[in-house]
C-alpha cells in the first residue's frame, strides 16, 4: 500500500526546496517553468537529486530557454567545440546531466514528442 503522508511530504519537501532556490524577483518570467519543474521534480527523484546537487546548472537551464525547444543535430556538437582533453570528462558528466535534466522535464510536461524523446536519448 502507498503511504500517502509520505507523498504528501515529499511533495512538501520539494515546493518547499524549488520556491527557496528560486525565490528571487528575477525568476518571475520563469512562472510557469518553476510550477512545471516541481510536477517534474515530484515525478523523478532524478531531476531533483540534481537540483540539490548543482543548482546552478538547472538555473542556467531554465534561462537558456532549452526547456521550451527542440534540439537541431547541431547543438550537441557545439557543445564540445572548445573542451580540451583535460576537461573532457567533467564536461561530459555535466553535459549529460544538464541534458537528461532537459529530456527528462520535456517528456513529462508533454512538450516534446515521443519521437523526440527518443531521437535525444
Amino acid at each position: 500500500m502507498i503511504d500517502q503522508a509520505l507523498i504528501a511530504e515529499f511533495g512538501n519537501e520539494i515546493s518547499q526546496y524549488v520556491d527557496e532556490r528560486f525565490q528571487a524577483d528575477s525568476f518571475t518570467p520563469l512562472g510557469d517553468f518553476i510550477g512545471d519543474f516541481k510536477f517534474v521534480c515530484y515525478l523523478s527523484n532524478y531531476v531533483f537529486n540534481c537540483l540539490k546537487v548543482d543548482p546552478d546548472l538547472v538555473e542556467e537551464l531554465l534561462y537558456s530557454g532549452d526547456l521550451a525547444r527542440a534540439y537541431d543535430g547541431h547543438v550537441y556538437t557545439n557543445r564540445f567545440q572548445q573542451v580540451d582533453l583535460e576537461s573532457l570528462d567533467l564536461t561530459l558528466r555535466k553535459v549529460r546531466r544538464r541534458e537528461m535534466i532537459r529530456i527528462i522535464f520535456r517528456d513529462l510536461t508533454r512538450a516534446a514528442s515521443l519521437d523526440e524523446t527518443t531521437n535525444d536519448l
